[in-house]
């Protein structure tokens, strides 16, 4: 299947987020603030996905709008098209 416009962007937000997670993943663990790799590791797992699951839900509706926009192009020509025949 071919990536789309959108795809690469929510790569890209993921990529930025795996690389400033692994930033402070780092002073957390110098720091000692958390105990168990286990518990870090969960927490930078979820934050990415929630990142990916809002930059999909951007990215639709970014899509439902150009949608909507290609609807109302459709319907103006067909009516200017009726409108013309009568």
């Amino acid at each position: 299947m071919a990536t789309t416009v959108y795809d690469d962007r929510a790569t890209a937000l993921q990529n930025a987020v795996i690389s400033a997670d692994l930033e402070q993943l780092k002073d957390v663990g110098r720091l000692g603030l958390w105990d168990g790799p286990r518990v870090r590791q969960s927490v930078v797992h979820t934050r990415q996905d929630v990142v990916m699951l809002v930059s999909h839900l951007s990215s639709l509706n970014e899509q439902v709008a150009s949608i909507r926009r290609l609807l109302w192009l459709i319907a103006v020509l067909v009516a200017g098209v009726l409108l013309t025949r009568w």
